[in-house]
């Protein structure tokens, strides 16, 4: 008796996050600048009001909300569940640290690495 183990009838993660993350994953030349009105909505259910201003508190905010979102896809990954999507996680991961480096104030446009 064999296995077959091909992908045949299997799908992978799909989604805006995984379009997103696909995006992410490119070259690092190739990335495009940090959209926060772009990416943001991707990964967290956001309004436009809610990205209308550009304050410390409201950054603030964000960064705790991508931090939640985080540490929850990753208690998914770990228990093995199946809605765990490693597109969104590392999509979470790299906006989250675009958005520390915003609240830093370093001067420089947020990049995504």
């Amino acid at each position: 008796m064999t296995i077959d183990r091909s992908r045949r009838g299997r799908t992978g993660p799909s989604g805006p996050a995984v379009a997103l993350c696909n995006c992410l994953c490119a070259d690092a030349a190739v990335l495009p600048a940090y959209d926060r009105r772009a990416m943001l909505p991707r990964l967290l259910p956001l309004a436009p009001a809610d990205l209308a201003e550009d304050w410390p508190a409201l950054t603030r905010r964000l960064v705790a909300r991508l931090a939640r979102a985080l540490r929850a896809e990753r208690r998914r990954g770990r228990a093995g569940l199946a809605g765990y999507d490693i597109g969104r996680h590392l999509a979470l991961a790299r906006v989250l640290r675009a958005e520390r480096q915003r609240l830093d104030g370093k001067g420089e446009e947020p990049t995504i690495r």
